[in-house]
């Protein structure tokens, strides 16, 4: 009886120590890894936002963005810039327009014009074309252009740059000091011709530019 007690004790404790075994030994060596590390060791390597990923999206994203640039650059080119006729007192002309020229040459070389009339003048009557911002007066027969004035702010003078609109003194340094001054015009003389600056006397801004034969 003694020893019979003894073997159920000692049977119960092997039980109790292989089941504890068996508990220890059900878990694999991952498991265990698993266990101790937040990342299950399914997913390692598996994430692809790691530094290799994120050279390539940004090289993709750069690629982009150059092609666009590139596009663009091309899609707008820079128009040449268009010289501005300068001055010249032996041969005075003003919006491309000399005096004397013929009014059919004035045409060819501006187009139709936007009004045509006569106007009555002490010497005979003088044909009118005008163009946007630009009156031509012609005198009869061969006598060709008799005056151009100009008086829009987008009329290209030929005058240095000058334009109307510019200040009394951007006037004076293109065409140099005049030959007259008061504080509503600027006149330069040539050889058979004068060119009549008309100022505000306020602002001494130009009002409008006028090239007509001198009788």
């Amino acid at each position: 009886m003694k020893y019979a007690w003894k073997r159920s004790i000692l049977a119960m404790t092997l039980t109790v120590t292989l089941a504890g075994c068996s508990v220890t030994s059900s878990h694999t060596e991952d498991e265990q890894v698993v266990g101790n590390d937040p990342v299950a060791a399914g997913q390692i390597n598996t994430n692809n936002s790691g530094p290799n990923q994120a050279v390539n999206n940004n090289a993709d994203w750069n690629g982009t963005s150059d092609s666009g640039t590139l596009e663009a650059t091309g899609a707008v080119k820079p128009k040449p810039k268009q010289q501005e006729p300068k001055w010249d007192k032996a041969k005075p002309t003003l919006a491309g327009i000399a005096l004397s020229l013929q009014k059919a040459d004035v045409k060819k070389k501006l187009g139709t014009p936007t009004d045509n009339y006569s106007q009555d003048s002490e010497s005979g009557p003088i044909d009118i074309l005008e163009y946007k911002g630009l009156t031509i007066g012609f005198g009869s027969g061969d006598q060709g252009v008799l005056f151009i004035e100009a008086y829009a702010k987008d009329v290209v003078t030929g005058l240095n740059g000058l334009k109307v609109g510019d200040s009394e003194e951007a006037a004076v340094k293109a065409l140099g000091k005049p030959d007259s001054q008061s504080s509503y015009l600027l006149t330069y003389k040539t050889a058979n011709s004068l060119l009549k600056l008309d100022l505000d006397p306020d602002s001494h801004e130009i009002l409008s530019i006028k090239l007509f034969i001198e009788t």
